[in-house]
Formats: C-alpha cells, structure tokens, sequence
C-alpha cells in the first residue's frame, strides 16, 4: 500500500456522520458589548453602532452599552461612530444561531477643533498606537483559517512583515534578525514564558502551538518600537485578546482533524454576571504517523480555562489558565531508520494560571489594569548517542524545572482631553532548578570539551517601572515619551531605557511615523547560573530605530512602508566556539551545550525595509501582502562580521482568500524566502572523526536553496437552529515541493545527508458547535 492511499484512508476514517435538522425558521443570535474611551475607560454613550449587511443602528446608554437582538446568524461590519471619536470598525463580526456576541470597543477621542472628523480604524489596539510604527493585527477569522498554519498563532504571524524562516519544523519567530527567546507573549494582560510544545531550551519556539485559537479575538503584534510597559524584551511583543464565554446559554464544540481531537464548552455564570470558557486537546500525530509509516511523531495536549466576572459596571476581572503536556521518544533502531543523531526521551510539562482585574476610576479620570500570575516549566530531556565511545557526546542529560510569580499594574489617566500619561510596576520572583550533564566530546572546532555535571538551583527577582505621556500638541502630531526603570536582583544590575515616538497625519488618511528606543532583556537562566563569572557581565541590550509611512485609502485597506536599524550590544559569546552566536543556539530545536565563562563582547546588527499590504474581509475578497528585504549580522569572538543562521535576505508572503457568503471560504497562502546560511563540513575530517566537522575557511559561507511553498483551504459552513457545523479540508504543501531543511552528518553511513521539509499532507477536519 502506497503512502498516498494511507493518508486517504486515514482521512476517509476520520470523518464523522452528522444528523442535521431542516431549517424551519429564520435563525437569529444577539449582538451586544460596551463602548468606553480609549484613554480613561469612562462609558461612552450616544454612541451609534451600525451592522451594515443587516441595515441596522442603534445608540450605546450612560453606560456605554448596547444590545442588537433578531440579528440573523452570519458574518457582519460593525461600524461605532460618535463625533468627537475616531470611528472604529469590527470586521468579521460572527454571529451565531441562539447566542450573544459580546465586544468590547474603545474609541479615541479627537482634538477638540477637529471633533467633526471622523477616521474610521479597523484594529483593537491602544489609542496612540492605531498609527503607530511596527504593529500589525489580525483577527479570530485571519488568524484560524489561514492556510499552512494548523491554527497555530506562531505560525499565522510568521505570514507577517518582520519576520524570518530558517524551518517550518520548529515555530519559532525570529524578528527582525531576533532570537527567539526575545519574544514576549501575553493574553488577557497575563504574561506567558512559554506558548509552545516540545519548546527547546532558550527558545521561544517549540514544534506546535498551546494556544488555542478558537478563543483568540484578536492579536498584536510589536516588532519593534513598543511602549514602555512592556520590558524584558528586545524583539517583539504578541498581545493576545481572548473573546468572552456566552452568557446567554451553556454551547459546546468538538473539533476533529488529521492533527487531532478537541473539545470546548461555555456558557453564563452568576446569572449574567460572569461567563467560562473551557477546553482540551490531545493530538495523535504518533498514531498517524504509525499507520502511515512516516517517521516519529510527539505526543501533546493542553486545557485552557477562562472566567469572567463583572461585580460591578466599572470592574472586571479574569481568570485564566493554560496547561500543556508533551513528549517524544524513540529507541535507537528508530534512530537509525530515521538518520537522527541517537534516541531520545523527551517529556515536559508546563502551566500558567493569573488573575487580572480591570477597574476603571471614579469619575472617567483613568483606569488601572494590575495582574497577578504563577507559571511553572518541567522538562526533561536524555539522548543516548548511536554511536557511543565516538568524537561526538554518548549521552546528554537536561533536566530544567522554573517558577515564576508575576504582579503587574498598569494605569492609564487622561490630562485633559488632548493628553494622556500611563504608569506603572512590574516584579517577578523566579525560582530555577538546572541538571545538565554531556560526557567529553570534540566540538566543530576540533576542541577537545570536558565532560560537565551541572547542578544549580537559583532564586533570583526582577522589578520594574515604567511612565509613558502620550501628548498632541495639535491634531497631526501625537507624540509617545517614555522611561523604563529595572533593577535585576541577581547581578545587581539597574538600567534606564528611554523610549520615544512620533506620528504625524500628512492627510487624513496617511501617516508619517517614527520611533526610537532601548530594549534590554536579561539572559536565560541557566546561562547565567552555569558559571559563577557570568554574573559579571552586561546584560544584553537593543536599540530601535524606525521610520515608516502607513496608507489608510479606505477602511478595509492598509498599506504601511518602514526602514528600520536594530544594534544588539553586550550579546554572550563563547571562547570554545568562537564563531559561534550563542543566543541561536535555540533555533529549530537545538540546544544549548555547555560553556566555560562567557564573555559580553558579542554585537549583532540587523536592518532592513518592509512592505506590508492588509485588505480586510468587509467585501468578499480579504488578503495579506508583505515583503522583507533585510540583512543580520554580527561580530564574532575574533570580531569577524558574519552573516546570522536567520539570515533570508529576503521573503515574500502572499495570503488571499475568497468568501461569496457565509457558508464558503477558500483561501490560499504562498511563501518564498532565501536560503540561510550554512557552514559546510570539512568532508576529510568528518569522514576520520565520524561526526560533522566544519571546514573553518568557510563559516556561514555558504546558503542554503530558496524556500517555496504553497498552502490552500477550503470550508463549507452550516448554520442549524442551536448549532453549526464547519467542515475544512487544507493540503499543506500543494504543490510537494522538496524544501531543505538542513545537511547534517550521517553517522552510520558516514557521510554528509539531507533532511527536507514536510511534504504535501492534506488535512480534513471537522468543528461542530451545538
């Protein structure tokens, strides 16, 4: 049986038979949320909230809120207009047969000379931040359905300008010639360490997302030039808005494809006062790979909790909670089959559970946003080397075990009605427990390593302040001036990180921006702790510096152009591997060997230009264009410039889609990005050691093949009288293009080998909701 026929039939296996009632009826949900300002929080009334596609409108109460019911099921433009206000506009509105939508709006007042003027924005975010430089946004319908993504969020914004591709393996973001550990991710204002499953060490990347992407609302996405609020990050930030549980009635939905099974429920609590969400997954990659007779395969799952309550109208606060669970083993003879290194035995576990409350001050003068949360990691990581007693290590052992305690306030208060200071503290208690061990090997370099028995456990905390004032002098020009105090316990290190920002309206619909700022971020742990010495280094450093046109010609169009110039200094360096990047050592699911003392002398440099293209899905046509053209660098430990492993140069994404009604949607994803560099093997040296030798008049000379790929989906939609269901197909990789993924060294053969990219897999899945 060819592999081809297996996919069929295990697609034709997992289609499940649904029994679905006529329509006797027209089927009709509820629309309803509050309008507040975006700078005080205060309740905006006499707002009007028109539903274009149903010719609906209707004005918001003293309290901001608004409820539009009879509305029938379906996909709808909400737009939100008061003078005085810039207008806002929801696209993608759902509305389902028996439930409430519930949105939550804020509007950004206007100058007062200018209060006539209406500018429509299509984006949750900040009120100063609407044009300003380096964000993007994509919404719930964006980031699901797009193709090639398996409803991984990671994955979605690697479509986005910015953003490098080394492999589609691993998800890690890599920005603006960052590494992945330089990302920060938060939803609902709570802090998440870590996002992803089978996450190596000092990555933010993992194989497969833990998010669960049918509770996103929408995303933001920072990458570079962001507020001072958010610190400890010198690459980007990813600020996730989890939607509401229904609080009309209790609904579930079950979810099942080629990838794996999950189920979610929600529904009201406390009367009307409260709402949960809950869900879980388990995927069965292992299974399927099994009866396909594909390779290996992890084994992962999650749950994701979410309570809402509002006690009172100007409090609300939010429970949350996300656990993920993965693992990955296989026995030496798999390893064989498989050209891999040696067997493994992979497992971790990992939990973040916080609490936010929302108050907005008596009186509309400001609100305060303070979160309270714990998070845990437990991983645990043995490979057994296939050939023992050779040049490269027998055995490695990383055992890695953190806690973290996280309070967070931020206070947002209006200076009149052109002016607006935000302020507030941050601090985390950390606790670190380390076990790693390598038995003696021989680098690339040829250097003989000791074998290393690395035991520590740490506790160490971090504070933080921050006071941004966002200030208009006049109607055109906004401007953003703001400090970042922190103080790092552990090597007693305080820094000031000045932060700024411009934007000036040339039209009423194209803005000129400008940001400049130094974002600092302390090293991981376990690279600190493993040697006493490494404490007296710098700690890591970045400076932005942006310059950028945004082009709004009509409310679901926008174009943006930027020039940006990123300088890394105090990055660690390692003497035995001097031409080596250590903070890469995290890309695409390797890890971190250990070091002798590390030196700060390490500089890194990555600028580039982007374009970005989004068209919003108002119409029935809705897209993304971006281009980068880039190049990152940096200095090695003999002060040689070399070219970084995330180096593309250039990339190319094309998102489209297609969407006559409500009930089909077809969309398509195209990627081109240039090859990375690589160093060669020296072929002699490899051959005599049996391990990948480098040849060492060629570091990162050479490139890897361009990469290209092609993702389509398709779903069909089906509305009942109290439940939907959706059915998808997408094939990952359409056209089977034979993508590199990297040489590496074939130790049983002995000679240099190639492992490619996925090949084309079609995905059918199936979301039921009743």
């Amino acid at each position: 049986m060819t592999r081809s026929t297996k996919y069929i039939l295990v697609i034709a296996a997992l289609i499940p038979f649904f029994h679905a009632a006529a329509f006797s009826q027209t089927l009709f949900g509820t629309l309803k949320g509050r309008v507040i300002d975006a700078a005080n929080k205060k309740p905006l009334g006499d707002v009007v909230v028109l539903i274009r596609e149903h010719r609906t409108n209707m004005l918001t109460d003293r309290e901001g809120r608004f409820l539009v019911g009879q509305v029938p099921a379906g996909s709808y433009t909400v737009d939100f207009v008061q003078p005085g206000y810039a207008g806002l506009t929801k696209t993608d509105v759902r509305i389902r047969a028996g439930e409430s939508t519930v949105l939550a709006i804020e509007l950004a007042a206007l100058v007062p000379q200018l209060r006539v003027q209406v500018n429509v924005q299509g984006e949750r975010l900040p009120a100063e931040e609407r044009k300003a430089s380096s964000v993007a946004t994509l919404n719930f319908e964006e980031t699901v359905r797009m193709p090639g993504t398996v409803m991984d969020v990671s994955r979605a914004l690697n479509a986005l300008p910015g953003t490098s591709h080394v492999s589609e393996i691993s998800n890690d973001l890599i920005v603006r010639g960052g590494s992945p550990w330089e990302n920060g991710f938060y939803i609902d204002n709570i802090e998440m360490p870590n996002v992803n499953h089978l996450q190596s060490q000092g990555s933010s990347g993992g194989m497969i997302g833990i998010i669960n992407a049918l509770f996103i609302e929408d995303v933001n996405f920072y990458t570079g030039g962001y507020a001072a609020r958010f610190g400890n990050r010198m690459s980007s930030i990813i600020d996730i808005k989890f939607r509401e549980g229904s609080r009309e009635r209790t609904t579930y939905q079950l979810n099942l494809n080629l990838a794996g099974f999950g189920a979610s429920a929600e529904g009201p609590f406390l009367g009307k006062k409260a709402s949960w969400l809950f869900s879980f997954s388990r995927n069965y990659h292992d299974l399927i790979a099994k009866m396909i007779g594909y390779g290996v395969a992890p084994r992962f799952g999650d749950v994701h909790f979410k309570l809402t309550f509002d006690p009172t109208p100007r409090d609300k606060f939010t429970l949350l909670n996300v656990y993920g669970q993965s693992a990955l083993s296989y026995g030496l003879d798999t390893a064989v089959g498989e050209g891999f290194m040696g067997a493994l035995d992979y497992s971790s576990r990992q939990n973040t559970v916080g609490l936010n409350w929302l108050s907005e001050w008596a009186g509309g003068a400001g609100s305060s946003n303070t979160t309270l949360s714990y998070s845990f990691y437990r991983i645990s990581y043995r490979l057994t080397d296939l050939v023992p007693s050779s040049a490269w290590m027998d055995y490695i052992l990383n055992e890695e075990g953190t806690d973290s305690l996280v309070l967070r306030n931020i206070n947002a208060v209006s200076l009149g009605r052109r002016n607006k200071a935000e302020f507030g503290a941050d601090i985390r208690w950390e606790t670190a427990d380390f076990k790693n061990y390598f038995t003696e090997y021989i680098n690339r370099w040829g250097m003989d390593i000791p074998a290393a028995d690395e035991q520590s456990r740490t506790r160490t905390s971090m504070a933080g302040a921050f006071l941004t004032f966002i200030l208009r002098p006049w109607e055109p020009l906004t401007l953003s001036v703001g400090v970042r105090a922190d103080y790092f316990f552990y090597n007693r290190r305080a820094h000031l990180s000045p932060r700024f920002a411009a934007s000036f309206g040339l039209s009423s619909n194209l803005t000129l921006n400008a940001s400049f700022g130094i974002f600092r971020q302390v090293l991981p742990m376990f690279l600190l702790a493993s040697n006493a010495a490494n404490k007296l280094n710098r700690d890591p450093l970045a400076v932005h510096a942006i310059l950028g046109l945004k082009f709004d010609p009509s409310e679901s169009l926008r174009l943006s152009f930027e020039l940006y110039d990123k300088e890394y200094r105090y990055f660690p360096l390692a003497p035995e591997n001097p031409s080596l990047f250590v903070m890469d050592s995290g890309i695409d699911f390797e890890f971190f060997r250990t070091y002798a003392a590390l030196v700060d002398t390490g500089t890194a440099h990555a600028r580039g230009v982007e374009v970005f293209l989004q068209k919003r899905i108002i119409e029935k046509f809705y897209g993304i264009f971006s281009v980068s053209l880039f190049r990152s660098t940096f200095r090695d430990y003999f002060g040689i410039q070399r070219d970084r492993v995330n180096d593309n140069r250039y990339i190319m994404t094309v998102v489209g889609g297609y969407k006559p009604n409500d009930k089909w949607n077809v969309s398509v994803r195209w990627n081109l990005a240039g090859g990375v560099p690589y160093t060669p093997f020296d072929v002699e040296a490899s051959r005599q050691a049996n391990m990948g030798m480098i040849d060492k008049s060629q570091i990162l000379a050479r490139r890897y093949p361009d990469y290209m790929t092609f993702n389509f989906r398709l779903d069909r939609r089906w509305v009942f009288s109290r439940s939907s269901l959706n059915l998808f197909l997408s094939i990952v990789n359409a056209f089977n293009r034979k993508n590199m993924d990297r040489y590496y060294w074939n130790r049983i053969e002995n000679k240099p080998d190639v492992v490619y990219q996925a090949p084309l897999i079609p995905v059918f899945g199936v979301e039921y909701r009743f």
